[in-house]
């Protein structure tokens, strides 16, 4: 906003507006949140966010200022009423969305971003609780082993009845709890199926206690 809106004050001021603001409150509102929407994109890009996550984040900045539209057009609320409205309520519009993408997809933080073949491998991945329909063979990266870890190149894996009730999130009577801290909540915690495994290893932690023979 700091950059952007003198450069719209400067391209009406050329074109005959003198106080753009409130003498063309209607088209200051969008462009408001045009200003703030332009370098959020630009920094979603940069970080390489799904195109859906960032059109989802730019729709709504301009939520406010559509609804809106309607009360100031038949006299309910005034100019300054509307522009401030459209502009607090972006947080909470940003926010709820936010939280919706985290419950859809998960919080993986490496979810949607390309990833290299040195740094990734195919796995069976779950972003919500359900049905064996929202499993998807997905690239994602490549963990590291840490110290007492090794890192395992799987040959062949199982889906057993732990995959089955962590993807459906459906625990025995009493293990709620439980299922909350080691599944998760909202949405799942590990969010990569597979419990047995059978590999090689690829690599190990400086303090494991397995050996990696060539």
């Amino acid at each position: 906003m700091f950059t952007l809106d003198p450069v719209y004050d400067l391209i009406m001021h050329a074109a005959g507006a003198s106080d753009p603001w409130s003498q063309l409150p209607i088209l200051s509102n969008f462009v408001m949140a045009s200003n703030m929407t332009i370098p959020m994109v630009t920094y979603m890009i940069l970080k390489r966010h799904r195109r859906r996550v960032i059109g989802e984040m730019s729709t709504a900045m301009f939520i406010p200022a559509v609804i809106l539209l309607g009360p100031y057009l038949y006299g309910l609320i005034t100019t300054e009423t509307m522009m401030s409205l459209s502009h607090s309520a972006m947080i909470p519009l940003m926010t709820a969305v936010t939280i919706y993408r985290i419950c859809r997809d998960g919080a993986s933080p490496d979810s949607g971003r390309p990833t290299s073949a040195d740094t990734s491998m195919s796995a069976a991945v779950y972003r919500r609780f359900g049905g064996p329909d929202i499993v998807h063979v997905e690239n994602v990266a490549r963990p590291s082993p840490r110290q007492n870890e090794v890192l395992v190149r799987v040959e062949a894996s199982t889906v057993s009845a732990a995959d089955r009730r962590a993807r459906s999130r459906d625990v025995p009577k009493g293990l709620g709890l439980l299922a909350v801290v080691g599944v998760g909540l909202f949405w799942p915690r590990p969010q990569v199926l597979g419990m047995d495994i059978a590999g090689v290893i690829e690599a190990i932690g400086s303090r494991s206690i397995w050996i990696k023979r060539d």
